[in-house]
């Protein structure tokens, strides 16, 4: 099942009421209210080792190390390619396994 929310505050709600329902995070760098790095660092404290995907339209040192701290699996650059994103997606959840 594929659940999808517009506010990083919701996302992180959804998967504080329930981390062991998500197989797997994808969110955007750019949001109101949270950044996707900040979003990210508060789900790993919740399920350190959920896989999470980042999503940016820009790539940057800054980026880069917060992404590292906060446990990014994979930054993808936007625009992206639903074959890459699918090719993406599998490739973490069989490492993970």
């Amino acid at each position: 099942i594929v659940q999808a929310v517009t506010d990083s505050t919701k996302a992180y709600q959804m998967i504080d009421n329930a981390p062991d329902r998500f197989d797997l995070v994808i969110t955007d760098q750019t949001m109101p209210d949270m950044i996707g790095t900040m979003l990210i660092q508060k789900i790993t404290d919740l399920r350190p080792r959920l896989p999470v995907i980042l999503c940016t339209g820009l790539r940057d040192a800054q980026v880069d190390e917060a992404s590292k701290q906060a446990g990014v699996d994979r930054i993808l650059l936007k625009p992206i390619r639903r074959d890459e994103l699918a090719l993406v997606i599998r490739e973490i959840l069989d490492e993970r396994r």
